[in-house]
């Protein structure tokens, strides 16, 4: 009787090793999971003279653009959390004004030298953050410029 008790024994703390092991190993593959995701998750603001982006989870472009003028300037905020993560700023077909990787953390400003459609991309593999761009009180958006154009005809 006292070696079937101890083979119980024995028996039942490998059982338990191995659900340990399992919960582990699932555990694991949960966190890889995570991290390798393929698809995106994010807020985007949008206004007249803002921009704003939350990364859950960045793995792809994403692009605004905003009319402006010389002497603009862009103030860029940036807190990023995880991930690779680039912005550029220039306008289409032509040398960015700014070029980044997103590796130093916090705010600093972008002038616009020539007046023009702005492209404000950001990308992102695996990146996880915040972003902001808030231009100046002349900017407007190219939508509006063209409503404004359309207006005065």
């Amino acid at each position: 009787m006292d070696r079937r008790g101890e083979g119980n024994k024995t028996l039942l703390g490998g059982v338990v090793i191995l659900m340990i092991i399992c919960c582990i190993f699932a555990g694991q593959i949960l966190v890889h999971r995570y991290h390798m995701r393929t698809e995106s998750v994010f807020s985007r603001r949008t206004e007249e003279n803002f921009y704003s982006l939350g990364l859950e989870i960045l793995n792809t472009t994403l692009t605004e653009t905003y009319s402006l003028e010389k002497g603009d300037s862009i103030l860029v905020s940036m807190v990023q959390i995880d991930g690779d993560l680039s912005i550029r700023i220039g306008m289409k077909g032509q040398k960015p004004v700014y070029e980044g990787n997103g590796q130093g953390l916090g705010d600093f400003t972008v002038n616009i030298q020539e007046t023009g459609d702005y492209e404000i991309s950001v990308t992102g593999k695996r990146a996880q953050g915040s972003l902001s761009f808030s231009m100046n009180s002349r900017v407007r958006t190219v939508k509006e410029r063209y409503l404004a154009v359309m207006c005065a005809k």
